[in-house]
């Protein structure tokens, strides 16, 4: 007798491999696969034997996104008098907050004995938040815990079996457990001077799933000058967002904070925000009150012009104007020595040539 079964998987990015096992071991003989818009499908035909009967084949789905593959079985009976279990079936939610309270319903209909209900993670029978009971020949197990990290993208097993097949029907279910990132980290320049360019970075990092960032300065918020990338990390299991914004800001937003907000859907989806004052000066050059003397200096065909920001205690002494008398320079021409008196005494300043001068030929 020829046998065709079939094992399809909907969704998923990026599309899952659809795989038959038998006995644990991949069967590649027999199978083909194929792609109809987000359903992949590998279908197993082969001719049963005397061995194939009550014998359990086991559908694996995997695409690397959960901790291990989903897993559904079914089985082949010959001789329609043997009564094994149904196959198991798992009922509850894919989605818990952090802390949340997890209850995975399994149950089994049928089977002559009744089937016995065992969950399973890692391969490891669970025994901790485990009831039971049987009514009207359905048998259910009931796995209640809180949801942690480490249950975060978990695949959970649940097991039927009265003895009547070679081994146990299998069906999976998995869990994302929703976690908050951390506070956000924002930097960026806070003092600046007017119509002068900065950019500020906003982090929101380790979170499931991705939140969504903004940025704005007061009540404007800034969309299109924000570039948000997004990455996942496959060891945490979490995700990181990363915003940038270049701006040119004037001295009106002086004042004003420049907030971040990390939008996510845990605690009544309440935003996590940081902000940085913004301190803006008016872009003017500051009058140099000190500035008020030019010397010349001669170097061959050519003169220079220096100006000098002297300070008012060389050109006062004692309410004194000091009066140059004569002026040096080395041969460098880096220093220009000038000689003042008055009444009682003399003194020399050196006033560099660079610095705070200015050097225009003539």
């Amino acid at each position: 007798m020829t046998v065709i079964l079939s094992c399809s998987s909907t969704g998923a990015n990026p599309p899952p491999s659809v795989t038959w096992l038998k006995d644990d071991i991949v069967i590649t003989s027999g199978t083909n696969t194929t792609t109809s818009g987000n359903i992949t499908t590998t279908t197993l035909t082969f001719t049963t034997t005397a061995d194939d009967n009550l014998e359990v084949y086991e559908c694996q789905v995997d695409n690397g996104f959960l901790r291990r593959p989903q897993v559904k079985t079914t089985y082949l009976t010959l001789k329609p008098s043997i009564n094994p279990p149904g196959q198991p079936e798992i009922t509850g939610s894919h989605q818990y907050n952090l802390g949340d309270t997890v209850k995975m319903i399994c149950r089994s209909i049928g089977g002559n004995p009744l089937s016995t209900l065992n969950w399973l993670r890692d391969d490891n029978v669970i025994t901790n938040g485990i009831s039971s009971s049987t009514n009207n020949g359905v048998t259910t197990s009931t796995l209640t815990f809180t949801a942690g990290l480490k249950d975060h993208l978990e695949v959970f097993e649940c097991q039927a079996n009265n003895g009547v097949l070679n081994k146990p029907l299998t069906t999976t279910t998995y869990i994302e457990v929703y976690f908050a990132p951390k506070v956000p980290v924002l930097s960026g320049p806070t003092n600046m001077v007017s119509g002068s360019s900065g950019t500020w970075t906003c982090s929101s990092l380790n979170g499931y799933p991705a939140p969504t960032i903004s940025i704005r300065i007061q009540d404007r918020n800034y969309t299109n000058e924000f570039a948000v990338v997004q990455s996942y990390d496959v060891i945490d299991r979490s995700y990181t967002v990363v915003g940038t914004l270049d701006l040119v800001p004037l001295s009106d937003k002086s004042g004003q904070n420049l907030c971040c907000h990390a939008s996510h859907l845990i605690n009544n989806k309440v935003p996590q925000s940081v902000c940085l004052q913004l301190s803006i000066e008016g872009n003017h050059q500051p009058r140099n009150r000190n500035r008020d003397r030019v010397y010349n200096e001669f170097n061959g065909n050519r003169g220079q012009s220096h100006v000098y920001d002297i300070p008012l205690d060389q050109r006062y002494r004692n309410s004194n104007y000091l009066t140059p008398t004569h002026r040096t320079a080395d041969q460098h021409n880096q220093y220009l020595t000038t000689t003042y008196r008055t009444s009682d005494l003399s003194h020399s300043y050196f006033l560099p040539v660079n610095g705070s001068s200015r050097i225009s030929t003539t």
